[in-house]
């Protein structure tokens, strides 16, 4: 007596069990039957890994560094907070690159 046998025998279900179709119940269709499989045919992206060629990069020859950006953010709001309107101007002055972060400290 195979499974499906003795599991209709168990439920009291009479009648020949079709071993394709015992796993589904009635009515329930699979996915393929409903709608047709995609493809991709494009490649997947991939991030840019290497430096921009010359083409792309900017001159950074008169712009601060992230460092001195940093340290002109933290004296404009220094300044701003503290009612110091020339260590705000500083700041300012840093973040635009008109003077060297290392000259206000």
């Amino acid at each position: 007596m195979s499974i499906n046998q003795e599991n209709a025998a168990a439920t009291g279900v009479q009648g020949q069990i079709d071993p394709t179709t015992s796993a589904h119940a009635e009515g329930v269709r699979e996915p393929s039957d409903v709608v047709e499989p995609t493809r991709v045919d494009s490649p997947t992206p991939q991030a840019a890994t290497q430096p921009e060629t010359s083409e792309g990069t900017t001159d950074t020859a008169g712009s601060p560094t992230w460092k001195e950006q940093v340290v002109g953010y933290a004296k404009k709001t220094r300044g701003t907070l503290l009612g110091k309107p020339e260590v705000k101007e500083t700041g300012q002055k840093i973040i635009q690159g008109e003077i060297p972060a290392k000259q206000t400290m």
